[in-house]
C-alpha cells in the first residue's frame, strides 16, 4: 500500500488566501459604508453633520488605503512562499553563519542573521505604505504631527529593538530544543510566559522613552482628583504620567500597566482635548477594566491559547517532509520553528475573532462600571468628544466591527450608558 502524501504547501496557501480574501470582503463592505453621504438617524443626536462628512472622508481614504496594502502584501507572502524567498534566506544566514561561528553555535547564529534580514525585508515591504498612511491619509486630515526625521529614527529604532528582542527569546528557545527535554514544549511555554511578563515590566522603563517623552503629571487639580479616586476604589497606584503622544499623532489615548502596583499613564491629547471630570470618567473605566481582572482574563487565555500551539509544534518538530513541502532541506530547529509559525498564522483570525469578542465585552464591563460610579454623563460626553478627535468611525458596517473592532461602536456605547444612566435615576 503506498503512502498518503499530503501537500502541506498546497492546503496552507489555500486556507491563507481563503482568510485573506475573507478580510478583504469585510474591508469592501466597510469601504461601501464609508461611501454613503446620507447621516444615519441613529448617530443624528450625538454628532454634527460636518463632523459625520469629515470622518467618513478619512475612514474612505483609510478603507481604500486597507484594501490596496492587504492585497499587496497577500501577493507578496504567496510569492515570496512559491519562490522559496525563506530558503533562500536560511541558506545566506547559515552560509554568513558559517564565515563567523563554528558549528556548535552555527544554528544560533543562523538565527539571528535570519530574524534580521527577514526584519530588513518586511520593513521595506512596509515602508511605502507606512510613508504613505502617515504623510499623506494622515497628514491630508490634520492627524499626523511626526516628521520625517522622527518617523526614520522611530522605523530604524523599532528595527533593532525586535531584533534585539526576537534573538533573544529564539535563543532560548533553540536552547531548549537542543537539550531534547520529552516534554521540551512545556519549558518553552514557561519561556514564553516569563518573556512576556518580563516585557511588560520593562517595556514602560526602557522601550516606551526610547519612543517618547514620559514624565510625572504635574501638581493640580486633575492629579487630586485622581488620586482620590484610586483611594477610594483601593486601586493600587504608585505615580502617574503624561506621555507626549501629540508629537506624533493626534490621536488619544490612556492606560494603565503593572501587576502588583499600577502606574497610570495619560496622553498629553487627552488632557488637553478633555474636561477633568471627562478624564477622571476614563480612568473610572480604567479601574473597571481591573477590579474585574480583565487584563488577568486575557493573560490566562494567551497562555492557554500559547500552551495549545507548543504541543501542536511538539508532534511536528521533526516532521522534516513538511519543511520540505515549503523548500527547506536544510532542516534544523529553527526551521522547524519557522514552519510552525507559518503554519499556526491563519489561526490568529481566530484568537482576534473570539478575542474581540470578549473585548467588547469588557469594554461594556467597565463603561457600566464608570456609570455606578457617577460618572456615567461625563463619560458619555468624553467618548463623544475623542471619537470626534480621533476621526472614530460613525458607520461602521457591522460584520466589518464584529471581526475587527475590540471596541463596541461609539453608538452602541452611547446607548448602552444612556440606558445605565436611565435605570440609575429610575433606582434613585
Amino acid at each position: 500500500m503506498s503512502e498518503i502524501i499530503i501537500p502541506y504547501f498546497e492546503i496552507y496557501i489555500f486556507i491563507y488566501v481563503s482568510f485573506e480574501l475573507f478580510k478583504e470582503y469585510l474591508n469592501y463592505r466597510q469601504y461601501l459604508k464609508n461611501l454613503q453621504k446620507e447621516m444615519p438617524e441613529e448617530i443624528k443626536p450625538y454628532f454634527e453633520e460636518k463632523v459625520f462628512k469629515k470622518t467618513q472622508k478619512y475612514k474612505k481614504a483609510m478603507a481604500e488605503f486597507v484594501i490596496l496594502k492587504s492585497f499587496v502584501h497577500l501577493s507578496e507572502l504567496v510569492v515570496a512562499l512559491w519562490i522559496g524567498i525563506l530558503p533562500k534566506i536560511w541558506e545566506q544566514s547559515i552560509s554568513l553563519a558559517n564565515k563567523i561561528v563554528t558549528s556548535p553555535y552555527l544554528d544560533k547564529t543562523g538565527m539571528i542573521i535570519f530574524i534580521l534580514y527577514f526584519l530588513i525585508l518586511n520593513m521595506f515591504f512596509d515602508l511605502p505604505f507606512d510613508l504613505y498612511h502617515t504623510f499623506v491619509i494622515e497628514e491630508n486630515h490634520k492627524m499626523n504631527k511626526i516628521s520625517l526625521k522622527l518617523f526614520i529614527k522611530d522605523n530604524n529604532l523599532q528595527l533593532i529593538l525586535s531584533w534585539i528582542i526576537a534573538s533573544f527569546l529564539f535563543y532560548f528557545i533553540l536552547i531548549i530544543l537542543e537539550m531534547k527535554i520529552k516534554y521540551f514544549y512545556l519549558y518553552i511555554w514557561a519561556l514564553t510566559l516569563a518573556f512576556g511578563l518580563l516585557f511588560t515590566v520593562i517595556f514602560p522603563h526602557l522601550i516606551q522613552p526610547c519612543f517618547n517623552k514620559v514624565v510625572p503629571l504635574e501638581e493640580g487639580s486633575l492629579k487630586e482628583k485622581i488620586l482620590v479616586c484610586c483611594k477610594k476604589e483601593g486601586f493600587p497606584l504608585k505615580k502617574i504620567y503624561v506621555i507626549d503622544g501629540s508629537t506624533r499623532s493626534a490621536h488619544s489615548n490612556a492606560y494603565f500597566y503593572g501587576f502588583f502596583t499600577k502606574h497610570i499613564v495619560l496622553f498629553d491629547t487627552l488632557i488637553k482635548n478633555l474636561k477633568e471630570e471627562e478624564i477622571i470618567a476614563v480612568l473610572w473605566h480604567e479601574i473597571g477594566h481591573w477590579k474585574y481582572w480583565h487584563d488577568k482574563i486575557f493573560l490566562f487565555i494567551a497562555m492557554i491559547y500559547v500552551f495549545g500551539l507548543l504541543f501542536i509544534f511538539s508532534l511536528i518538530t521533526q516532521n522534516s517532509y513538511i519543511a520540505q513541502c515549503f523548500g527547506f532541506y536544510s532542516f534544523s530547529n529553527f526551521v522547524s520553528f519557522v514552519i510552525f509559525c507559518l503554519l499556526v498564522n491563519p489561526t490568529d483570525f481566530i484568537l482576534r475573532f473570539f478575542m474581540f469578542w470578549i473585548s467588547r465585552r469588557n469594554e461594556r464591563i467597565a463603561d457600566l462600571y464608570a456609570v455606578t460610579n457617577g460618572y456615567g454623563q461625563e463619560l458619555k460626553n468624553g467618548l463623544i468628544k475623542l471619537t470626534k478627535d480621533n476621526l472614530g468611525n460613525l458607520n461602521p458596517d457591522p460584520y466589518y466591527s464584529l471581526f475587527n473592532y475590540t471596541h463596541p461602536t461609539i453608538v452602541d456605547r452611547i446607548k448602552c450608558i444612556t440606558m445605565a444612566l436611565k435605570l440609575t435615576n429610575k433606582n434613585d
